[in-house]
């Protein structure tokens, strides 16, 4: 996938959940919290359809994002 920086068009939420799915032998057992790891947040849109997905499996599993970035000064 482009990055997000080097494109003109915003991604949809909506177009990356088609893309992901959940392995089904890793969905037992139910997990207490899962923490999706992403390399940065532009918009935010790769975490929220992960989530989407991960909320469909886990309703009542709390879902974390956390984002890592560099700069290269």
């Amino acid at each position: 996938m482009d990055p997000m920086h080097k494109g003109i068009n915003r991604r949809d939420p909506k177009d990356l959940y088609s893309i992901y799915d959940l392995e089904p032998t890793l969905l037992q057992p139910s997990p207490e919290a899962i923490v999706v790891f992403d390399d940065l947040l532009t918009s935010g849109c790769h975490f929220r359809a992960m989530e989407q997905k991960i909320k469909e499996s886990f309703p009542d599993v709390p879902c974390y994002g956390i984002f890592i970035g560099r700069s290269i000064i």
